[in-house]
């Protein structure tokens, strides 16, 4: 049985997925994509750190490496 995400995911995960959105709403477009990716290295079973990477990808129009994020995500939340 799947536990709450609340539950099974670390405080510092949540740090993270907030300061690169922080990062993304100012544009600052790396410095996002580098709070995710500590976010993904916190747990790297969740996937919206993933989705949050292609997002930010997107917006650098690099469509080939969102897709690629995109897809992590994906494949995560269909292995549950």
């Amino acid at each position: 049985m799947n536990e709450p995400v609340s539950e099974t995911v670390e405080p510092d995960l949540f740090a993270f997925i907030q300061k690169g959105d922080e990062a993304c709403q100012k544009c600052d477009y790396e410095e996002a994509y580098r709070f995710y990716t500590l976010a993904v290295e916190e747990n790297p079973l969740f996937s919206k750190p993933y989705y949050k990477r292609g997002m930010v990808r997107y917006l650098q129009n690099n469509l080939d490496a969102a897709e690629e994020e995109w897809h992590k995500a994906w494949k995560l939340e269909w292995q549950k």
